[in-house]
């Protein structure tokens, strides 16, 4: 079926959306925390993953 243009202009909100939250996601694996094994101490995974989002956070802030 055809889509009409309200769930044309929905699907690009969504999107619009979806693909920032992507990029974020793709920021925090560049520091390869997520895209590989993490193999420090587990108790100081909190402590860096607050680091690396608060990095990512200042970098999307300027």
């Amino acid at each position: 079926k055809p889509l009409t243009q309200q769930d044309r202009e929905l699907n690009h909100l969504i999107s619009s959306i979806r693909i920032k939250v992507e990029h974020v996601f793709g920021k925090v694996k560049a520091y390869k925390m997520f895209s590989t094994t993490y193999r420090n101490h587990r108790r100081r995974f909190n402590l860096r993953m607050n680091l690396i989002c608060g990095i990512i956070n200042q970098e999307l802030a300027i």
